[in-house]
């Protein structure tokens, strides 16, 4: 029975040391007891050296961990939990932990394990199929979806003095370049839109892909619609610049509709489907402009 106890136990240390996950062994202070493999490399310590648990963590980890992560192990015998290790090069790795609290006979809490698992790889993914969600591919713009998200975070902060203006923006020509000069062609005027766009509008503006050849821009604090029409004559004038395709150069316009909040809605739903009507005018009365919408008429930009 003891040698199968001795087996048993140089087995279990054989496979914890040939983990790659993180396992340390800590007393109740947090002081380190026992590291595999695994964990002095990230830790960049060597086997003879003394570790405190509270080295393995950055500032705002080490208070989940103390403050709720061993609590919780000492009182319900485990915790687990999404949290970072942080390594010797100064970098944080992201892991899924679990803290076991080990109880002596009495019922006292004398050891801690903890063991981490390197989540790195799947919180890429997270990030990479987040960002698909929100942004455009082609453009690299924000999308629809990140759009009305936009708004309605920017109109649930929105004191009673804030103003904001939506510009609904599509382009004239270019189902024409599209269907005579290919997809190719198309997709290149739209991602110079796209890089217009965010260089010439304010960095505190939001500029987004809405479909197709519609963009939508989110013009913040305005205080006069001298500024809104300002900004609108400088897009139609950077979109009327030329568009070199290949050996082609081709020109296209811009027609904008213009709704400002809160006077034309106060949800982001109706302040896209006020521009968007606004942008129609535009369309019907010669394209190449903006207009502002008014309830009972339309402002025609100059």
């Amino acid at each position: 029975m003891v040698v199968r106890q001795k087996i048993d136990q140089a087995l279990l240390v054989e496979t914890i040391e040939a983990s790659p996950d993180f396992i340390v062994i800590t007393d109740i202070s947090g002081n380190g007891l026992y590291y595999n493999t695994a964990a002095r490399q990230i830790l960049g310590i060597k086997k003879e050296e003394s570790f405190l648990l509270a080295s393995a963590y950055s500032p705002l980890t080490h208070e989940l961990i103390f403050n709720e992560g061993i609590p919780t192990a000492i009182e319900k015998g485990v915790w687990k939990g999404e949290t970072s290790i942080l390594k010797h090069d100064g970098t944080e790795m992201p892991v899924s932990q679990i803290i076991i609290a080990h109880k002596a006979d009495n019922g006292e809490v004398q050891f801690l394990s903890i063991m981490a698992h390197d989540i790195t790889e799947r919180k890429q993914l997270e990030s990479m199929f987040s960002r698909q969600a929100l942004y455009d591919a082609l453009t690299g713009l924000p999308n629809r979806r990140h759009l009305y998200q936009k708004l309605a975070q920017i109109i649930g902060d929105a004191s009673q003095e804030d103003r904001f203006a939506i510009l609904f923006m599509d382009l004239d020509g270019f189902k024409v370049i599209n269907d005579s000069l290919g997809h190719q062609a198309g997709d290149k005027v739209l991602q110079t839109t796209a890089a217009r766009l965010k260089r010439y509008i304010r960095e505190i503006d939001f500029v987004s892909r809405y479909a197709g050849d519609e963009f939508v821009i989110v013009l913040k604090h305005v205080k006069e619609l001298d500024e809104i029409r300002l900004i609108a004559n400088r897009i139609i004038k950077i979109l009327s610049q030329p568009f070199q395709l290949e050996e082609k150069e081709v020109q296209i316009s811009g027609s904008i509709g213009v709704s400002l909040y809160p006077y034309h809605g106060t949800d982001e739903v109706q302040l896209i489907k006020i521009a968007d009507e606004a942008m129609y005018e535009v369309k019907k009365r010669g394209k190449g402009t903006y207009q502002i919408y008014n309830s009972v008429k339309f402002s025609r930009g100059k």
